[in-house]
């Protein structure tokens, strides 16, 4: 049940993203150049295969808090998506990229979540897009 409200969850948050991803001009993915953020996460363990960064505060502790902060970000009534994963090499992540695929480079305290088969959430605090932080700092999320 679980990995079917995950998945429900990811496919409508990669729905959004692709319904942003034209240019403008009907073709490309709208991906920036340069590089955005990463987050260096040590001792990430193997199975992490999505990260998410939502506005300070977002609640993330259980499954359906998360599908709700998605929903809440498509609609764009509260909790914004800040950024998304474009990559994984080893424990850093990214580069980050925010909702129009550019670089994400924001700096302050964000809510992030890791997704598996299940997901940890923390808050981490970025410096132009960069932070490291220990995945001890993760709270596993909890299904209701």
């Amino acid at each position: 049940m679980k990995n079917t409200i995950k998945l429900i969850g990811i496919i409508a948050f990669a729905l959004a993203l692709a319904t942003t991803a034209c240019d403008g001009n009907g073709g490309g993915n709208g991906k920036g150049g340069g590089a955005g953020g990463k987050l260096t996460v040590n001792g990430l363990p193997s199975g992490i295969d999505d990260v998410q960064v939502f506005a300070a505060g977002t609640d993330l502790s259980s499954n359906s808090a998360w599908i709700i902060a998605v929903t809440d970000s498509l609609s764009g009534t509260k909790y914004p998506f800040e950024a998304y994963n474009d990559g994984f090499s080893g424990n850093v992540i990214g580069p980050l990229l925010n909702s129009d695929h550019q670089p994400w480079t924001k700096s302050g305290s964000f809510s992030v979540i890791l997704l598996d088969n299940g997901g940890y959430y923390a808050t981490v605090n970025f410096t132009n897009g960069n932070a490291t932080v220990p995945f001890s700092s993760f709270t596993a999320v909890t299904f209701p």
